[in-house]
């Protein structure tokens, strides 16, 4: 749409608030067609804003994938850890303690 009627081509700034605004209020299958259909490879604050998303509203096959995402562009990032406590705070001690394991 912004090229089509304004001449703009979207740059990462711009995906990335439309996927944080998507994450927020829930819509993850927009999310991700959003992701799917971006001119330029995500970065860290793309799967970083999705991540977000994915706490707020507990879904943990988007989070995982976030995770996965954002441990291939930059392994010592620390992600691991939010995911961990995302875990935690669902009650899932045994998935929590084994993050690490699991994601990689």
């Amino acid at each position: 749409m912004m090229i089509k009627e304004y001449g703009i081509e979207p740059q990462i700034e711009h995906y990335g608030c439309l996927i944080d605004l998507l994450g927020r209020s829930g819509q993850f299958e927009e999310a991700m067609d959003v992701v799917k259909g971006m001119r330029i490879p995500p970065d860290e604050v793309i799967w970083g804003s999705l991540l977000n998303g994915c706490k707020i509203h507990r879904r943990m096959d988007l989070a995982e994938l976030a995770v996965k995402k954002l441990i291939d562009i930059n392994p010592n990032n620390g992600v691991i850890g939010q995911l961990a406590n995302l875990y935690g705070e669902m009650g899932k001690w045994m998935r929590s303690t084994e993050g690490k394991k699991n994601i990689i």
